[in-house]
């Protein structure tokens, strides 16, 4: 778990560094969404809070979460998630998540 002062060196990092600029957000966004139980996992219920406001969408946002989950586990892990949004594994995306 990120602390304040953890999340102000990530976002200076991001501020000067175009690799990682779009990192943050990401790994902010799950932790945000992974509240209970605090897993680092997504459920499908952690996920109503962005689902709940595109169910007129819900066409195009359940198969793009459900490809997400890419072993079908029912949960979107933190590399599923990064993946998924488009981040490249690997460095410095890895760093911050372990």
């Amino acid at each position: 778990e990120l602390h304040n002062l953890e999340w102000e060196e990530l976002i200076a990092e991001a501020e000067s560094d175009d690799e990682k600029k779009h990192v943050y957000p990401v790994i902010w966004k799950f932790c945000d969404l992974d509240i209970k139980p605090h897993d680092k996992h997504v459920s499908h219920h952690e996920l109503i809070p962005i689902t709940a406001p595109v169910i007129p969408m819900e066409s195009c946002i359940k198969p793009f979460l459900e490809n997400c989950d890419v072993n079908n586990d029912g949960n979107i892990s933190i590399i599923e998630w990064g993946k998924c949004l488009g981040l490249k594994e690997g460095r410095p995306f890895l760093d911050y998540i372990y």
